[in-house]
This record gives structure tokens, sequence and C-alpha cells, in this order.
């Protein structure tokens, strides 16, 4: 069973496509792997507008270990979301750390 949801909007208004399959595992059981991925739209060489799909997240579990799917899935782009809100933190950081004039206030 593969089943697929696009698109998912975080909220930071970001879409993501989501992915479950459910296959087997072995000696009996069941497995769901979870897959989070980002949608990009380009130009390719001859000017035709093509998507791109890009691995965010993937995470496999045994069946039983997941009762909600939905909230499954929801975690996941939530844990997407909070890496990506972390690089962007971080990439401004680096310009403020740029922009500091080293001085060190008795106020901070």
């Amino acid at each position: 069973m593969r089943l697929r949801k696009f698109p998912v909007t975080a909220g930071s208004g970001r879409e993501y496509e989501v992915e479950v399959v459910r296959r087997y595992a072995g000696l009996g059981n069941m497995g769901l792997r979870f897959r989070i991925y980002k949608r990009e739209s380009y130009v390719s060489l001859f000017g035709r507008i093509k998507q791109r799909r890009t691995l965010m997240q993937s995470d496999n579990y045994w069946e039983h270990q997941v009762t909600n799917v939905v909230e499954r899935a929801i975690a996941l782009v939530r844990r997407v979301e909070e890496e990506t809100m972390s690089g962007i933190e971080r990439e401004q950081s680096y310009a403020e750390f740029e922009r500091w004039d080293g001085r060190i206030d008795a106020n901070e």
C-alpha cells in the first residue's frame, strides 16, 4: 500500500509531499515508511517548467507502533519545519556575527 498527500501545508506556508508505504518487514510483521519531500519548480534547459522532489525526512516504524498515521505525518512535517527554521536562524546569525563590533555590554 502506498499513500501520498500533496500539498501538505505547514504553518510557515511551505508545502511538502508526504508518502506512507506499508510493506512486509519480515517474520510476519508489517512496517510503515514515512517520507517527507519538498517540491520545487524549476525551468529546464528547453524552457519547460518541471518539478523536483527533494527528500527531507525518512522514518521507518513497525506498524504496531503507529496508531494514527495522520498524527505521525504531522509530527514529521513539524520536525522538518523546525530543522529548516533552525538552519535559517543559523544563517542569519552568521550575518549578525559579521556586523557585530566585538563589544560586550554590561546589560547583556
